[in-house]
Formats: C-alpha cells, sequence, structure tokens
C-alpha cells in the first residue's frame, strides 16, 4: 500500500517541500502526517535532516500504472 501511495505522491527525481508532501498525501488521507513518517520510515521517501526536503528515494513496481504521477522533465537536485 506504501508503494501504491509512493507513486501517486512524489515522482521519482521530484524535490518537495514538507508542506508540499502534507498538503498531497492529505488529498487522500485523514492522518497525512502519519503516512508521510511511514513512507519515509518504510524508505521510499527520503528526506534532509531538517525536514525541509523529501525526494523518492527508489522507483516501485506501481509507477507505471494510471493515476501515478510522472518523472518531472527537469529534475533539481537542492
Amino acid at each position: 500500500m506504501l508503494e501504491h501511495l509512493a507513486a501517486r505522491v512524489l515522482a521519482p527525481g521530484e524535490w518537495l517541500t514538507e508542506s508540499e508532501v502534507t498538503g498531497r498525501i492529505a488529498q487522500v488521507s485523514d492522518d497525512p502526517v502519519r503516512l508521510r513518517r511511514d513512507l519515509v520510515e518504510a524508505g521510499l521517501l527520503g528526506r534532509r535532516a531538517d525536514g525541509s526536503t523529501y525526494w523518492r528515494e527508489r522507483q516501485t513496481v506501481h509507477d507505471d500504472e494510471p493515476g501515478a504521477l510522472p518523472r518531472p522533465d527537469d529534475v533539481w537536485w537542492p
């Protein structure tokens, strides 16, 4: 389930702030903070030590499914 969620919240190569990630998860969950933490603990999302930036750690089998976010054309590395 977490891999499925990761594919719909953050595309591989995309970087977001904590509030942006939480906002996307809030569209599908009543507890977005808990799910954000679960995604990090599962190794699906990485985060800077200060929590300011999040990214996808790895691809999943769900990345090619309908509804998954596409990889951005211009990958930004903070």
